[in-house]
């Protein structure tokens, strides 16, 4: 049987859509489902080698706030126990605030450090407790506040304050202390060299 030329038109139109349909299901689909992938894998990688940069800026720059503490970090968490003692009651005396107390609330070695939480309260008018606040905020140690809560007492003209803070100090193994101190008691001999 002979096609007429509109039968073939139609036949070929026909042929060439069903071509089209499996040339999309079968290899333009899959390239541009495989390319959206790629795509989004470039994007994931470009992000964490863009946070993996952030993290490492960021350890310089907190390896240089390090080194710049370096002298005012104690060696010792007794020493620095007394001396925010001696910082706190300076402070709490400048400021003016009534009924103080500060203690040590726990001590975690981490990282080379001993990180030490403390508690300070205290009460009084806006001034002194807004005084004692900026002392601590510009403290000449490494402080940080962990927690600050500030109300009013009943009868309202004085406000109480809690404060938690922390600090640090450089954690020294037990053998390094035993070596300081051999190197201390050589050097108070007379005619000991080190």
């Amino acid at each position: 049987m002979a096609l007429s030329n509109r039968e073939r038109y139609i036949s070929f139109a026909c042929a060439l859509a069903a071509a089209l349909l499996a040339v999309d299901r079968l290899v333009l689909t899959r390239y541009l489902d495989e390319r959206a992938e790629l795509v989004e894998m470039r994007q994931h990688k470009l992000k964490e080698v863009s946070d993996a940069e952030l993290l490492l800026s960021r350890e310089r720059r907190l390896r240089t706030i390090l080194a710049k503490m370096g002298p005012s970090i104690e060696s010792d968490a007794s020493a620095t126990e007394v001396r925010l003692l001696h910082l706190v009651h300076d402070w709490e005396q400048q400021a003016g605030v009534t009924n103080a107390a500060f203690h040590r609330v726990r001590a975690a070695d981490e990282s080379g450090f001993t990180h030490l939480s403390f508690h300070i309260s205290a009460g009084g008018g806006m001034l002194p407790v807004a005084s004692l606040l900026y002392a601590v905020e510009t403290a000449g140690i490494p402080l940080r506040i962990d927690d600050l809560h500030v109300a009013p007492k009943r009868d309202g003209n004085e406000l109480q304050v809690q404060i938690n803070l922390s600090t640090l100090c450089r954690k020294i193994d037990a053998e390094r202390r035993r070596g300081n101190a051999t190197e201390t008691a050589l050097l108070d001999l007379p005619g000991a060299r080190p």
